[in-house]
């Protein structure tokens, strides 16, 4: 390979995302549990909450100033079996996550689902790279 001058403005910078768990979340188990997470328990000023869920189920509000209707302990997770089974019925697998921003707008914290990333098929990755894949170990 020889050395050329390159442009730069031809090229995109790629940033390194931030990994799952960096900030406030709601976590829904299959145990049928609402988990906030304790970044999102910091920034609450009460863990009596309205919680508002959108038709599809792939967004949550959590509003500190109506009228609550959950409950949140110290802990941040709450059994809501009835809700749980209502994502599953709309298509959200479970586990799911819901990453949380504060809504200015609206004055309330807004969770939105994020949707599980596939892994790729190990088969069709290594086609894709050319053929390369890990060598086993000789015995």
């Amino acid at each position: 390979m020889q050395d050329i001058k390159l442009n730069l403005e031809e090229f995109e910078e790629l940033v390194q995302p931030q990994p799952p768990g960096t900030g406030p979340c709601i976590n829904i188990h299959s145990s049928g549990n609402i988990s906030l997470n304790a970044k999102l328990l910091e920034k609450l000023h009460t863990r009596e909450l309205r919680v508002l869920v959108s038709h599809d189920r792939e967004m949550i509000l959590l509003d500190e100033k109506g009228e609550s209707t959950f409950r949140f302990p110290k802990g941040g997770s709450v059994k809501a079996v009835d809700f749980t089974r209502s994502l599953v019925e709309q298509g959200i697998s479970l586990p799911a996550r819901y990453e949380v921003i504060w809504s200015e707008k609206n004055q309330l914290w807004m969770g939105t689902w994020q949707r599980p990333l596939k892994a790729p098929d190990p088969a069709k990755l290594a086609q894709k790279l050319g053929g390369r894949t890990r060598r086993k170990a000789a015995k």
